[in-house]
């Protein structure tokens, strides 16, 4: 009567597992289904980065993070709408290369700014002044017009050496979170002040079909053996087909095995 029992509690356990397992499938694919139909509306295509943090160091030096999750999308789609055209256009002509062959377009909004910059007053060899700044990268010369000549000007004369990096790099909320795709930009030099970003980044088609040829190893936790030997995987788009050749120390003979798997959900 006990056995009874068990085995109902069981069956009942496993039934609920897949009434479960079935829920979580169809909420997915609603889910799946909902948000390709919010992006069918959607016919802009984002470029502009949305600012979510911006910190300065204690040498001036700023670090600004845009979140740009969702600007991917196809060369076909960006170059039918206004808003990315102009510089997906314009990139690929400065590179001499097809729209298709770009993988993403960043384009950092940015200045030059100082304030109360100390000058030094120096003399030529005609004995007139002219002023100098050298410092965090930026070298100045600024020479006043000549009050004695009427048609002269004021001259300034300046070089900036500034480094930019873009890091692009995702992240999640919790480790089962979506994937949130972010742009930090910074530079060396104080004076350098980021305004904002354009990011762009277009899918890649994945393959449809795979081949890989893969070494293997397995473990028998019955027999405490450590197997190895050659795979091979296929895969065609979600599903994957692998076939192996195990060898374990105490056998004389090769184990053969092959699986199929389909990958429900991916990260």
């Amino acid at each position: 009567m006990k056995n009874i029992k068990f085995y109902i509690i069981i069956a009942v356990l496993l039934m609920g597992c897949a009434a479960l397992a079935r829920f979580a499938l169809r909420s997915h694919a609603d889910a799946q289904r909902l948000q390709s139909a919010k992006e069918a509306q959607v016919k802009a295509v984002q470029k502009e980065a949305k600012e979510i943090s911006r910190k300065v160091d204690e040498k001036g030096i700023e670090q600004v993070i845009y979140d740009v999750t969702g600007h991917k999308t196809t060369p076909e789609k960006a170059l039918s709408n206004a808003a990315t055209k102009g510089i997906i256009d314009t990139t690929a002509m400065a590179l001499d290369i097809r729209t298709k062959q770009l993988q993403q377009v960043t384009v950092i909004k940015a200045a030059l700014e100082a304030e109360n910059l100390q000058l030094r007053k120096q003399i030529d060899a005609n004995q007139r002044p002219f002023y100098t700044y050298h410092g965090n990268g930026l070298d100045l010369k600024f020479t006043p017009a000549n009050e004695a000549d009427s048609t002269s000007v004021a001259t300034a004369d300046f070089k900036a050496n500034v480094q930019i990096k873009a890091t692009q790099y995702w992240k999640r909320d919790w480790f089962l979170g979506r994937k949130k795709s972010l742009l930090a930009i910074t530079s060396n030099n104080p004076m350098f002040k980021i305004n904002g970003a354009d990011y762009v980044e277009f899918e890649q088609k994945q393959p449809t079909f795979g081949l890989r040829i893969q070494a293997n190893s397995s473990y028998n936790f019955e027999t405490g053996e450590l197997g190895y030997g050659p795979a091979a995987r296929f895969d065609v788009g979600r599903f994957s087909f692998q076939g192996r050749l195990t060898k374990f120390p105490n056998s004389s003979s090769w184990v053969k095995s092959i699986n199929a798997s389909y990958d429900l959900i991916r990260f």
